[in-house]
């Protein structure tokens, strides 16, 4: 039996194994640095008096606020969140996928046969949903950071839209 479970994670159960690894070495490390750059860049920016924000815009110092840079910060932020959830959605589908096709490959056999490898289809199952438990809770903590610098970007664009419609933006001069 032991043998079978092992020829299961080496078959399918490793597709359900490799995406997780994926999911954990690849996305995760990038969304994390994304979203504590975009997160740090906001934070120095929404809180600031609306003529020390516009005169940071027009700035040709090192200081500058770049809003280009937030945006494409913000955007791969959001690729690497989409990717993650969707990969994270994926887990329990695969592992379903997986126990069906062990299923069907029991069709046919004797009853004993059948009782004996049940368990082995279940393992896709097992992973599937110990993948996406585990990667949910991870969910639960970068979330949060995800949604909070959607929110300051927001913030800070809705600033600076009342900045150039007010006219602060108009009695500024460039240093």
């Amino acid at each position: 039996m032991f043998n079978n479970i092992l020829r299961n994670i080496l078959g399918y159960d490793l597709i359900i194994i490799l995406l997780a690894v994926f999911n954990g070495v690849f996305i995760i490390p990038r969304l994390r640095t994304v979203s504590i750059i975009l997160r740090k860049k906001c934070q120095g920016t929404v809180y600031l008096p609306i003529q020390l924000l516009v005169a940071g815009i027009r700035s040709t110092k090192n200081n500058r606020v770049n809003i280009h840079e937030l945006q494409e910060l913000r955007e791969k932020e959001v690729m690497y969140f989409h990717l993650f959830g969707t990969i994270n959605s994926v887990f329990p589908l695969l592992g379903i996928l997986g126990t069906i096709i062990g299923l069907l490959r029991m069709i046919g056999l004797e009853s004993t046969i059948v009782m004996s490898n049940f368990t082995i289809a279940l393992t896709s199952t097992f992973w599937g949903l110990v993948f996406a438990i585990v990667f949910k809770a991870i969910d639960g903590m970068i979330a949060p950071v995800f949604y909070q610098n959607q929110e300051n970007l927001q913030l800070l664009y809705e600033r600076i839209d009342t900045a150039y419609g007010e006219g602060y933006a108009d009695d500024q001069t460039d240093e």
